[in-house]
């Protein structure tokens, strides 16, 4: 290879750089579109979304710089080892002036010095010929460490080549260091390389052209497997193998790479090319010379019978303008909707950071805003009012937006509270009443320390009943019961709730504070949300503290004598006794020898009356004791099912209600920005130098953005527009 490139000739040695090399890739609908995307170019978009684009990737030493100078018939630098080692991004501009600029475009992803970042940025150059290229590329190596004792051999950083003129097309072609797979190589270099080619080859608005010297065998060449990885399909790769002139006529060799040449070894989707480019003893050549001798190359031996739009520079071009016009056709579309979405992100963190607010009164209106805000999407979610983006708005709601709906989380937990409640709030229940357990499993209910009700015959209970009557006697007469009873086995059939009303306050708590968690970083940015929601947490746990206060009150007040004046109290009594009467009655009554009775001249089973009397008289207990022991359970339960439904009431009314979610947003309210003092606001709305470069940085990116969408908008107005027009500006 030679240091400098062959001396221009003929056409080459024309200020604006015109070759047809170049002009084949056009036609005039192709170029509407290359117009476009180089309008997206210029305007910086690709520094926020992905734009169409060709690169050329291989292995080390696989002619990629031979295919780039083949395609655009631009002699660029082929020195050895030198602009592989860095992404060398070609553009090709129409311009009304004659222009070859250099720059460097840093590498975003390291963090590294104001200096250094500085440094790269100014390196800009302005070329009047292409033979001043190779001093400049040399240069910019070494601006980007490469070299010079820095032990660094490879760089992330870009070098951009921009070449402008009256006839230059537009084109953007990115030239890729080599792959690496010897073990001489530092692994630190083997690493940044195939990052670096991977970043490139992942980009799904890439056209991959995947280079293979027919000097190695192909099965050992690195970019066909990272091609597969990336486009598995082939559906944007198109395979190029170069140099088949090294290969020994009549050989398997070259068998196997005519083989891959007809997409019969390894296949892709966009199929394979074979060029063959200037030797090192043609390195003079013009471009007129290469492309016939490589012409005259395919139309003998094995290359021969290879379909001639797979070979040859002149229908690479050919297949390429197509490949890039369907490419950027197909992906127009997507590019204008990242465009918009890119820019309602932007706008959106505008939003957060809010206006420029140098004094205290500024960001003391900056908080009262940002306040205001608060106040209205806490409205919203407490109230079940799901308006607002932040809510999301699919359905089925999606998982991560579930806690964002507050009263419908906390209004799903009530019920379940109720359920639970129903299930495992008593202590015992009676195996003649139906079982109130619902699906709960005894695991799920030892997670907050419980167990799953015992469940007694009525004869059990009566024994459970018994010890407390006989040791409570006062002056009652036998057979009846002292009414504070009724209390004494009141606070021990309600001994759950001691441990179910807690737990399911602390749920709504982190229900609340999840939220609150979710909706300040909504409305502005982190920074200015973790000192606010420092004193949100401080005020939520002054309302959890009141909350507890209420249900303590409430967990006391069960101990006291038991009152209601519900009437459900002694409906429910008298519902007991009557179904206890009747169960009995059909115990007694079942006896095989059931008397025969006429009804309207029909015989059929049934009891006489003296029959139903003699079985009442037997359902009387002379037991005083076990009598009084049945009405003081009867009373009791029927006043735990009058207090328990209240309790749950109260519990989502008084404490719930009134101590977490009545005007939750008071947390952070403008009453509370308005008493700040201006140490305080200036703490937490002081604006550092790095939100001002974020700010102008944002700001940069939205004017770059709108101007990208306003190239939308003009390339495709029928369908775009409706798109993309939602934003606004």
């Amino acid at each position: 290879m030679t240091d400098t490139p062959p001396t221009p000739t003929g056409s080459e040695a024309q200020p604006n750089f015109a070759n047809p090399g170049l002009d084949s890739l056009q036609s005039a609908e192709q170029m509407k579109l290359l117009d476009i995307m180089d309008k997206l170019r210029s305007f910086g978009v690709s520094e926020f979304v992905s734009l169409p684009q060709i690169i050329v990737c291989g292995d080390q030493s696989a002619g990629k710089s031979s295919v780039l100078e083949a395609i655009t018939e631009l002699p660029f630098p082929r020195k050895e080892n030198l602009c592989t080692r860095f992404a060398t991004q070609i553009v090709l501009r129409r311009s009304p002036t004659t222009n070859v600029s250099v720059k460097i475009i840093p590498d975003t992803v390291r963090q590294r010095t104001e200096e250094v970042l500085e440094r790269l940025s100014s390196f800009r150059h302005t070329l009047k010929d292409f033979s001043e290229l190779p001093a400049i590329v040399e240069q910019a190596g070494e601006a980007m460490g490469i070299g010079s004792g820095s032990g660094n051999t490879f760089s992330r950083d870009v070098l951009s080549i921009e070449i402008s003129g009256a006839s230059q097309p537009h084109l953007t072609v990115v030239d890729l260091p080599g792959l690496i797979h010897t073990s001489s190589d530092k692994s630190s270099d083997v690493e940044l390389v195939s990052s670096l080619v991977g970043t490139y080859m992942k980009n799904e608005r890439t056209i991959i052209l995947a280079v293979v010297t027919a000097m190695n065998d192909f099965q050992n060449q690195i970019v066909l497997q990272r091609a597969k990885e990336v486009d598995p399909n082939g559906e944007r790769t198109l395979g190029v193998i170069t140099k088949p002139d090294s290969i020994p006529v009549g050989s398997e060799k070259e068998d196997a790479f005519v083989k891959l040449a007809k997409n019969e070894e390894i296949f892709f989707g966009l199929g394979w090319h074979a060029l063959r480019n200037r030797s090192y003893e043609e390195r003079n050549d013009t471009f007129e010379q290469r492309n016939q001798k490589e012409e005259i190359f395919f139309e003998t031996g094995a290359w021969a019978q290879l379909p001639r739009e797979t070979v040859g520079i002149t229908t690479l071009r050919t297949r390429l303008s197509k490949l890039l016009y369907d490419h950027i056709k197909a992906e127009l579309p997507k590019v204008c909707r990242d465009i918009q979405a890119a820019l309602d992100y932007c706008r959106k963190e505008l939003e957060k950071l809010g206006p420029k607010r140098g004094s205290v009164d500024e960001q003391r209106m900056f908080l009262t805003h940002l306040s205001i805000k608060f106040l209205h999407l806490c409205k919203e979610a407490v109230d079940g009012i799901y308006e607002d983006k932040f809510f999301g708005d699919s359905v089925p709601v999606n998982e991560e937006d579930i806690p964002k709906r507050l009263r419908a989380l906390v209004q799903n937990m009530g019920l379940d509270f109720a359920k639970t409640f129903r299930a495992c709030g008593h202590t015992i229940e009676l195996l003649e009443e139906p079982t109130t357990g619902f699906n709960f499993s005894p695991d799920s209910i030892k997670k907050i320390g419980l167990n799953l009700p015992e469940r007694l015959t009525r004869k059990k209970a009566i024994e459970w009943v018994m010890p407390l009557i006989k040791h409570s006697r006062g002056k009652e007469l036998p057979g009846s019961f002292n009414p504070l009873l009724i209390g004494n086995l009141f606070w021990e059939q309600s001994r759950p709730w001691e441990a179910l009303a807690p737990n399911h306050l602390d749920s709504v708590y982190n229900a609340c504070e999840v939220f609150l968690g979710l909706a300040l970083p909504y409305l502005t940015t982190k920074e200015i949300a973790s000192p606010i929601m420092h004193r949100i947490n401080i005020a939520m746990k002054e309302r959890l503290e009141n909350a507890k206060k209420e249900l303590g009150k409430m967990l006391t007040d069960r101990r006291k004598q038991a009152i209601t004046f519900n009437h459900y109290y002694t409906v429910d009594i008298q519902k007991s006794r009557q179904k206890q009467l009747l169960d009995n009655l059909k115990a007694t009554l079942s006896s095989p020898n059931a008397t025969m009775v006429a009804r309207n001249g029909i015989r059929e089973e049934g009891y006489t009356m003296s029959e139903i009397k003699e079985c009442l008289t037997k359902i009387i207990t002379s037991d005083m004791d076990e009598y009084a022991c049945e009405e003081v359970l009867r009373s009791m339960l029927a006043y735990y099912q009058v207090a328990s439904k209240t309790f749950v009431d109260n519990i989502a009314v008084q404490v719930i209600e009134r101590h977490l979610l009545h005007e939750l947003w008071n947390v952070f309210s403008p009453i509370s920005v308005m008493s700040m003092l201006d140490n305080v606001v200036s703490a937490i709305a002081g604006e550092s130098s790095e939100h001002q470069n974020r700010r102008h940085r944002l700001d940069v990116k939205k004017e770059v953005l709108m101007e990208g969408l306003k190239v939308c908008r003009e390339a495709l107005p029928g369908m775009v527009v409706e798109d993309i027009e939602g934003g606004g500006e």
